[in-house]
């Protein structure tokens, strides 16, 4: 929120890559999209919520669409305020949102499946979700850091970046990610095998969500 309250308050997003936003944006509407579909449509499952999801749960669901509505909100600054870049900010749109309807409508669709077919239909989506577009999603964003730092380090300067809001959103990713380790459900046998079984695991149910923020 400091960082957006800056750029509008300078008028400018001179120093902001463009690709930067938009990974970031991939990867919050990845996570929202997946947490409103096992919190909202499909919560029978044996992780990440609870039976039924109770309020830790749709807490969890509010933060991340928190951080999708932020990173959509920078994707609009960029676009409307200088220096104008209309060709990449359309590519960027169009990536944005052919994304968010390969990832939405398959959410959606569960709720018009047969109700005998749903677990079935749910249990593969996540999975999905979980195991194929998980990884992706993590690289996405060492991504997005990195051609921010090379659109940074090429310019010599911080341009619209905020410094000071930079820290901490840092502090606050970190606190939240490390949070994520109590805060998502993990099935009781998970730690109950060998030690790097359950670290695999943890990692592809819950843990991304911990990596991700920090």
């Amino acid at each position: 929120m400091r960082h957006i309250k800056h750029i509008k308050a300078i008028g400018d997003c001179a120093g902001i890559s463009i690709l930067h936003i938009l990974f970031n944006l991939i990867v919050t509407t990845y996570q929202s999209v997946l947490f409103l579909h096992v919190v909202a449509i499909h919560w029978q499952g044996r992780f990440l919520v609870h039976q039924p999801p109770d309020l830790r749960d749709w807490v969890n669901l509010a933060q991340f669409v928190v951080g999708f509505l932020g990173q959509l909100v920078l994707l609009y600054l960029i676009s409307v305020l200088p220096p104008h870049r209309p060709a990449q900010t359309r590519l960027a749109i169009i990536a944005f949102f052919s994304f968010l309807a390969v990832s939405l409508i398959p959410a959606l669709g569960e709720i018009f499946v047969a109700e005998d077919d749903r677990a079935i239909y749910g249990a593969l989506l996540t999975a999905v979700w979980l195991f194929i577009l998980g990884p992706m999603m993590q690289l996405l964003g060492i991504a997005a850091f990195c051609v921010q730092a090379r659109e940074t380090m090429s310019r010599g300067e911080p341009g619209a970046l905020s410094i000071s809001g930079l820290l901490i959103q840092s502090v606050v990713f970190f606190v939240v990610g490390v949070s994520f380790l109590l805060r998502l459900k993990m099935p009781s046998e998970t730690w109950q095998g060998p030690y790097m079984a359950g670290m695999r695991d943890w990692y592809w149910r819950v843990g991304w969500a911990t990596i991700n923020q920090i």
